[in-house]
Order: C-alpha cells, then structure tokens, then sequence
C-alpha cells in the first residue's frame, strides 16, 4: 500500500496489487474510491491474477503478509500540494493523474516501451521519477482542473 497526504491534512492512498486508488478526508472519511483502468493496467492486472503475462514469465512478484505472489500494478503515489491532484505512477510506465473529486484527468505515458520507473514524487510542480540507476526531473505538461 502507498500513502500521500493530501492539501488538507486528508490521505491518499494507492494498493500496490490492485489498480485502485482511495481519499480519505482529515476525519478518515472516505471521499472516494477509483479504479485506475486502461490497457496497460489490464494487463498488469491480468499477469497479476494469472502469475504469467505476454512476455510468458513470472514478472515482479513481491510476497505479501498473507504469503500470496502479487504483481505490483501501482509502483508510485504521489499528491500535488497546491492543486490537490493525485499523481500515480502505474506498472512503472504510466501516470494516471486524478483530480481532487477522484475524476481521472489525463494518462501521461513515454514514448518509449524501453522507459520503466520505480518510484514518484511531486514537489513544487516538478514529478521526480526514478529507475533503478537515475533521478529524472520533469514538469508534467498542463491538464485541466475537471471540475
């Protein structure tokens, strides 16, 4: 599970294993609940429940308290402080960006195949994405508000 606070002392919070993504208010009510999809999510979710994906090898298992294999289908979570937008890095490829009301924006994807990132964070307008051997900075193109 992944956990980022929100602008107003709220949380937001992404299931590695499951495409879903969660706000909770300051009080710990639950203000909405989504289910990130698309393509490559279904994918992830496929090799995820089957334990075999198109590459036809066990890919990304973590062992979880229980002792189930799961794929990690969210690999980052991140909150903008000043817009309140929800920033989650899915399969390590694609941002699906949220607004404050849970409505999904935009999905942000390179354009290269060859691009796998591992973690997300989000300070003063700037995403820092990570692989396993660099630090990328990078100011996410304008999306509208969705409200």
């Amino acid at each position: 599970m992944l956990a980022a606070v929100t602008p107003r002392d709220g949380l937001a919070v992404a299931f590695t294993a499951a495409p879903v993504v969660r706000k909770y208010s300051s009080t710990g009510a639950l203000e909405f609940e989504v289910r990130l999809d698309g393509e490559w999510v279904e994918e992830l979710v496929d090799v995820s429940m089957k334990g075999r994906g198109a590459w036809g090898e066990y890919v990304g298992f973590n062992l979880t308290t229980d002792g189930v294999n799961a794929f990690t289908v969210v690999t980052g979570l991140a909150v903008d402080g000043e817009t309140g937008r929800i920033y989650c890095l899915v399969g390590g490829k694609e941002i699906h960006v949220l607004a404050p009301n849970g409505a999904v924006l935009v999905v942000l994807a390179p354009a290269s195949d060859s691009v796998s990132f591992n973690s997300l964070s989000f300070v003063d307008g700037v995403a820092y994405l990570t692989d396993m051997r660099r630090l990328y900075m990078a100011r996410l193109p304008e999306v509208p508000d969705g409200r």
